[in-house]
C-alpha cells in the first residue's frame, strides 16, 4: 500500500492511497486521478503518473513542461523510477510525500518443492480445501502461487495428481482443470511463437529435438543482447557528440516521446521493446525503433559531412590564391613570391603550433556546420 501526502507551499492539500491495482495520473487536467488545478503550482495538464508493476511502485514524468523530481533529482520522462519509503516527489511546486506500507503477505500453501508427486499433490489439495472457504478467487490464487514454485515437470505431476484427488469436489475440480487448460494454452502459444520466429528469421521450418529449441534460444538471446547494447551505446555516443559540439538535433529530452532514446541500459531498451505484459501498441514500438535507427544512420552520414567540411576549411587556409592576395601589396616579382611563401609558411606553422586555435576557429565551427547541414538535407533539423 502506498500513501501519498500532497501539499503546496507547506499547506496540506490531500492524502491519496493506492494498492497498485491501477495507475494514478497527476496534473491540472480535469480527467486526472489527482487534479492539481492551482495555477501557482506549476503542474502540466498530465504531469506525472504513479503505477505499480511486480509489486514495485514507480513514478513517471509524462513529458511535462518543467519536469518531475524525485528527492531533488529530475527524472527522465517516460521512464519509470522506483519509489522507496519516505521518498519525496516534486511536481512543479507540489510536494508529494510517499509512505510505503509493508504488503500483507498471504502464506503460500505448504507444498514441498521436492519429493514424490503424490505427496505434493496431497499437500496442495489440503491447502486448496482450506482456501475454498474464501471463494473461487482464493482457490485460484493458492493454486497458481504453489505451482509457480515448482519446475515444469513438477507442475504437470501435481496437476495430474490433483485431477484424481479433487474428483467429487466440483469447485476444486473446475479450478484445477481451468489452470491445467491455461498452462497448456500458454505452452502451445509459446511453441507456436518460437516456431514462427525460427521460420521467419532463421529459415528453419520445424524443431526436431529439445536441443534444437535450446540452441535457438541461445542464438536468439545473444543476438538480442548485442543488438540492444549497440542501440543504447550508439544513441549515447550521438548525444555525447551533440553536447560537445553544441549540435542539438535531438529533441530536449522532456519533449521527445520516443522511449528508446531515453534508455540508459540495454535492459531498459529491452523492457520497452519486448515486455509482453505492457499493453503498448506494437506498431508504435516498431515506428519508434525505425525512427531511432534512421536518426543513427543520419548521424553517421552527418559525421562524414562534418569532417569533410572541417578539412575543406583547413585546406582553404592554405589556398595559394588567398596567400597571393594577402601579398599583393608588395611590388611584385620575386618580392611578391617571397612574401607569399613566407605567409604560407606562417599560416601552415600557425595551424600546427596552435591546437586550440585550429580546433576553435577551424575544426569546431566547420564540423558543426557540416553536421547540421547534412541533417537539414535529410529532413532532420533542430529539434528532431
Amino acid at each position: 500500500m502506498l500513501t501519498l501526502t500532497i501539499s503546496l507551499n507547506g499547506k496540506p492539500f490531500k492524502t491519496v492511497t493506492s494498492d497498485g491495482s491501477k495507475k494514478l495520473v497527476f496534473g491540472r487536467g480535469a480527467s486526472c486521478d489527482v487534479v492539481l488545478s492551482e495555477p501557482t503550482g506549476g503542474a502540466s495538464s498530465e504531469h506525472a503518473r504513479i503505477e505499480c508493476s511486480g509489486g514495485v511502485f514507480s513514478v513517471f514524468d509524462q513529458g511535462s513542461t518543467n519536469g518531475t523530481a524525485l528527492n531533488g533529482t529530475r527524472i527522465r520522462p517516460h521512464t519509470g523510477t522506483p519509489i522507496a519509503d519516505n521518498d519525496q516527489i516534486h511536481i512543479g511546486k507540489w510536494l508529494v510525500e510517499c509512505k510505503l506500507d509493508a504488503p500483507q503477505v498471504t502464506a503460500l500453501p505448504n507444498v514441498p518443492a521436492e519429493g514424490p508427486a503424490d505427496h505434493r499433490a496431497e499437500s496442495l489439495h489440503t491447502a486448496l480445501r482450506a482456501a475454498s472457504k474464501r471463494g473461487a478467487d482464493a482457490v485460484q490464487k493458492a493454486l497458481v502461487d504453489a505451482l509457480n514454485r515448482l519446475d515444469p515437470d513438477g507442475q504437470r505431476s501435481v496437476l495430474n495428481g490433483l485431477l484424481q484427488l479433487t474428483q467429487g469436489d466440483a469447485q476444486l475440480q473446475a479450478a484445477v482443470r481451468a489452470e491445467l487448460g491455461r498452462r497448456e494454452a500458454i505452452r502451445d502459444a509459446c511453441v507456436q511463437a518460437v516456431s514462427s520466429l525460427a521460420a521467419r528469421h532463421g529459415g528453419f521450418e520445424a524443431f526436431n529435438s529439445v536441443e534444437e529449441v535450446n540452441r535457438f534460444f541461445r542464438l536468439s538471446d545473444q543476438a538480442l543482447e548485442l543488438m540492444l547494447e549497440w542501440i543504447v551505446n550508439t544513441l549515447s555516443a550521438r548525444k555525447t557528440f551533440e553536447e560537445k559540439f553544441s549540435a542539438k538535433v535531438t529533441r530536449f529530452f522532456g519533449l521527445d516521446s520516443n522511449p528508446i532514446k531515453h534508455a540508459l541500459t540495454p535492459n531498459q531498451a529491452g523492457r520497452y521493446l519486448l515486455n509482453p505484459a505492457d499493453a503498448r501498441d506494437p506498431a508504435q514500438i516498431k515506428q519508434n525503433l525505425a525512427e531511432a535507427f534512421r536518426h543513427l544512420s543520419v548521424h553517421q552520414l552527418s559525421l562524414v559531412a562534418g569532417i569533410q567540411s572541417a578539412l575543406k576549411a583547413a585546406v582553404e587556409q592554405l589556398d595559394p590564391a588567398k596567400i597571393e592576395a594577402r601579398a599583393s601589396h608588395w611590388l611584385g616579382g620575386s618580392f611578391k613570391r617571397g612574401k607569399a611563401w613566407d605567409l604560407f609558411k606562417e599560416t601552415y606553422q600557425g595551424l600546427l603550433d596552435n591546437d586550440s586555435k585550429l580546433f576553435n576557429e577551424v575544426i569546431y565551427p566547420n564540423l558543426r556546420h557540416g553536421y547540421l547541414a547534412a541533417h537539414e538535407t535529410q529532413g532532420i533539423g533542430e529539434g528532431a
